[in-house]
């Protein structure tokens, strides 16, 4: 009987911890390097711009809906790039080559998800692209331990129930 109680109780906790990792809104916590937004801008439209000015990404936050054409356009009078990841950790799909003054770069994103990026040549020059749609947890294994929190306690009642019944009380 106190095995029983103890699963119960685990599942529980599961759920519980599991409920309180979920990002639980598609939120827009800021630019890539952690600090507040500047600018945060949504577009809903087939096409969607970027400015490269003042060495940044503006807006350096863009909602958008899938499959939309994003192009960066380079206002500076410096040449810029457009690499997804952050500086030292550089990863998929984003990869431009220099993009020289008054150039653009256009790129779609496939599927839904937060896509960090930043320019290579300043790489405190930083922006995020939020595809809609994502929601990001904040490990892939949520979904699991979301159902075992679930099925356990009542596996253990179950065995409660089995356990009161043959012991007659």
């Amino acid at each position: 009987m106190r095995n029983g109680i103890l699963v119960a109780l685990a599942g529980t906790s599961l759920i519980v911890f599991a409920m309180l990792s979920i990002p639980l809104v598609f939120a827009v916590e800021g630019s890539a390097s952690g600090a507040k937004s500047y600018v945060t801008e949504e577009c809903y439209s087939t096409l969607c711009q970027v400015k490269m000015a003042n060495l940044m990404f503006v807006p350096d936050t863009l909602i958008v809906k899938r499959l939309a054409d994003i192009v960066w356009t380079n206002n500076d009078n410096v040449r810029h790039m457009v690499t997804s990841g952050s500086y030292g950790s550089i990863e998929a799909p984003l990869a431009s080559a220099f993009i020289e003054p008054s150039e653009s770069y256009k790129f779609s994103f496939q599927k839904p998800g937060k896509y960090q990026y930043f320019c290579q040549m300043h790489p405190n020059m930083r922006g995020v692209v939020l595809v809609e749609g994502a929601i990001v947890p904040e490990f892939p294994s949520i979904a699991l331990l979301i159902v075992a929190g679930a099925f356990a306690p009542i596996i253990a009642m179950t065995r409660l129930r089995k356990n009161i019944f043959k012991i007659g009380i």
